[in-house]
């Protein structure tokens, strides 16, 4: 698009406001790809689509913060997980979320962070809102702060 002689730049990202991983503050954000989401929505999987409708309570309100998944290009990301208000079954239905799950997200550890993922994980059924083997599977646990 082209305004005159110069041209008009749409920005290609969606700030979503966040936690602070690091502080526990409110008045961070992070950030989420447009092209991501226009291709979910396109491509699928719907279920994925429609849940994104979940990042801001995920990232606003957390249970825990995680960090260091073991998984090829998330070893620094962090991980938001809660179990959430709902769960959605396509764009116009949200129902109970399934018993036994939280909600996770995960988020680039680089200075203007973005979402990298976000699914559905079994939950750990003593600590509230946390992912099922999250001790294995995580390098350490960043918020809340721990003795």
């Amino acid at each position: 698009m082209q305004v005159g002689t110069s041209p008009v730049v749409i920005p290609n990202l969606i700030r979503l406001p966040a936690l602070n991983p690091v502080t526990g503050n409110h008045g961070w954000s992070v950030e989420i790809s447009k092209a991501m989401l226009e291709h979910l929505e396109n491509n699928g999987p719907l279920w994925k689509f429609c849940n994104a409708a979940l990042l801001p309570e995920a990232l606003e309100n957390p249970a825990v913060i995680l960090q260091g998944l073991n998984r090829v290009g998330y070893d620094g990301a962090y991980c938001y997980s809660r179990i959430p208000s709902c769960r959605w079954v396509d764009e116009y239905t949200s129902t109970t979320p399934l018993p036994h799950t939280v909600f996770v997200v995960f988020v680039s550890s680089l200075a203007q962070p973005n979402v990298l993922d976000w699914e559905w994980r079994l939950a750990d059924t003593t600590y509230p809102g946390y992912p099922k083997r999250w001790e294995r599977d995580f390098t350490r646990q960043v918020w809340p702060p721990t003795n």
